[in-house]
């Protein structure tokens, strides 16, 4: 169940995402909040982390066989931000026009219905809900992402057209599948699980890069699955300062580089409860009693949760 400071929580978040920012000059009137107006606040509180969920685009992902997955990218934050940002610049060339002032409600639900645009007017015109497909595709078969050798390595593979279907078996070797029915996107997707099966015993016997690259080469779209080692081995990021070295320990840097005035990192991240003993003796507190405090748990130097 929900506890009550997660309530307040969510809802200390979203009085701080309404506030109104007026700028009397040029007259635009930026107003940004999560749900509608009316909703009941705690309802409101409830939902803030099911964004997503409240808009349809939870429906889509994951697996046929299996329940809707919940995203871990939050799409209707960047989506509300770009919004306000063309809600500014309308405003601001309505005052260039015509002298006057314009007032914009932005909802960041209202933004993220764009995200199932497609799939809205599906249902709208057809009456067919778009049904959950996993890494596959309606437009391109086969495609998705298979398994390749050492621990949690995978390659994603979209083939587009007859073209790239036939270069995909000369590469993996598999002459027998190039069937007459397999030449149209309807068949192939109809032969999927079999499709997939033959991919997958090619790639599971290869490094996922090595894999890419020789599809890639014969003009079939593939790539490796990026995770959090390949980035820490990549030499662009630390060429570029994306990543650095601060004290031995690999924190990410700045994304943008200003070439007057150059980002900076010049600490690590401090572990739990590292600066307790010096910011409590700052205002006055002993170290017997800080001792007290953490023995008692008031304070700690380790995750309690």
């Amino acid at each position: 169940g929900s506890r009550e400071h997660d309530t307040a929580f969510h809802l200390a978040m979203e009085r701080t995402q309404r506030v109104t920012a007026v700028d009397e000059v040029v007259g635009v009137d930026l107003s940004r909040h999560n749900f509608p107006k009316g909703l009941p606040v705690r309802l409101a509180a409830r939902l803030k982390r099911r964004g997503i969920a409240f808009v349809g685009i939870s429906s889509l992902m994951g697996y046929p066989d299996r329940g809707p997955h919940q995203a871990g990218q939050s799409f209707p934050d960047p989506a509300s931000g770009l919004l306000a940002s063309s809600h500014a610049l309308v405003g601001l060339w309505w005052r260039g026009r015509s002298g006057g002032g314009l007032q914009f409600d932005n909802e960041q639900i209202r933004s993220a219905i764009a995200f199932i645009g497609p799939e809205f007017v599906r249902y709208a015109r057809y009456g067919e809900v778009t049904p959950r497909l996993g890494c596959r595709s309606e437009r391109y078969a086969p495609q998705n992402a298979y398994r390749a050798s050492g621990f949690d390595r995978w390659v994603a593979i979209s083939v587009e057209n007859t073209e790239q279907w036939l270069a995909l078996l000369g590469v993996i070797g598999r002459p027998d599948l190039d069937r007459p029915a397999l030449r149209t996107l309807d068949g192939r997707r109809k032969a999927h699980d079999e499709i997939d099966s033959a991919i997958d015993a090619w790639t599971y016997r290869r490094p996922a890069k090595v894999a890419a690259r020789d599809l890639q080469a014969a003009g079939v779209p593939a790539f490796p699955a990026i995770d959090a080692r390949d980035v820490a081995e990549e030499v662009y990021f630390w060429d570029t300062g994306v990543l650095r070295n601060i004290d031995g320990e690999p924190l990410t840097g700045s994304l943008f580089q200003l070439s007057r005035t150059p980002t900076a990192v010049y600490r690590n991240v401090p572990d739990v409860g590292e600066h307790n003993a010096e910011v409590l003796r700052s205002v006055g507190y002993t170290d017997a009693e800080i001792a007290s405090l953490l023995e008692r748990g008031i304070i700690a130097d380790r995750p309690t949760l």
